[in-house]
């Protein structure tokens, strides 16, 4: 979910499947009061007890399509550029804060997550199609890459810009506090768990990884997210 910090100065741009719930854990103590409040333990309750008001939160909230738009005022997967138009002027005090996934197994596992989610708005369109051509239709179903969701008008110095990836973030949370001026103790490798994981017990993933790997044009739809990729260190 997308985190805004008022009192840090920082915002969590949550790119989808990587691994942004599990971080967003870590960062809701520091959040403005409406995101800790989508993700309180009542709200979830009231989600799930009021299923006849289940329209209204999933708009509302952080479930459906609409991830929380009317209650936030962005949804919970907003790219960097709807986060700086949403705080306007005041945009570039702000730090920005991202994970960033290896190309090839955000792909798989984005298109594992739709084909495995009958709830997913995009299910019944990507469920029958082989991986292939899910990637030749990626932008026509509306999805966007990992350097889509940061790309932005808004001039900040390097400084103000942290991405770390995925696989290491665990590792190096510490690193990512101080950036953000925030109390480390509060911090440890047991305090991100792992959520939200991808069920892909209808694919092998090897197999649909190295197909997406061995497709050429994978190389030129995504080749900005893989420059992003090895630019991280």
């Amino acid at each position: 979910m997308t985190i805004i910090s008022h009192s840090h100065k920082f915002l969590f741009v949550h790119i989808y499947k990587c691994g942004g719930t599990s971080f967003e854990k870590l960062l809701l103590p520091f959040a403005r009061k409406t995101d800790k409040l989508r993700l309180s333990p009542l709200t979830a309750k009231l989600y799930s007890a009021c299923s006849y008001a289940e329209d209204f939160l999933s708009f509302g909230f952080n479930k459906g399509t609409n991830g929380g738009l009317l209650f936030s005022g962005l949804h919970k997967h907003a790219t960097l550029l709807e986060i700086d138009s949403y705080l306007g002027e005041s945009a570039n005090t702000y730090k920005v804060i991202s994970l960033i996934r290896n190309p090839v197994d955000w792909i798989v596992s984005l298109y594992s997550y739709i084909c495995s989610s009958p709830s997913h708005h995009l299910n019944s369109r990507v469920v029958n199609m082989p991986i292939t051509l899910f990637l030749d239709n990626f932008f026509e179903l509306g999805l966007i890459t990992q350097s889509e969701f940061l790309t932005s008008s808004v001039k900040r110095d390097p400084g103000q810009i942290m991405l770390h990836r995925l696989e290491s973030a665990a590792s190096n949370l510490s690193t990512i506090f101080q950036h953000l001026n925030l109390p480390s103790h509060q911090i440890s490798h047991a305090n991100m768990p792992r959520l939200n994981i991808t069920p892909r017990t209808l694919f092998n993933n090897k197999l649909v990884q190295d197909e997406v790997a061995n497709y050429t044009a994978f190389y030129e739809l995504f080749s900005e997210d893989l420059h992003l990729w090895n630019s991280i260190r």
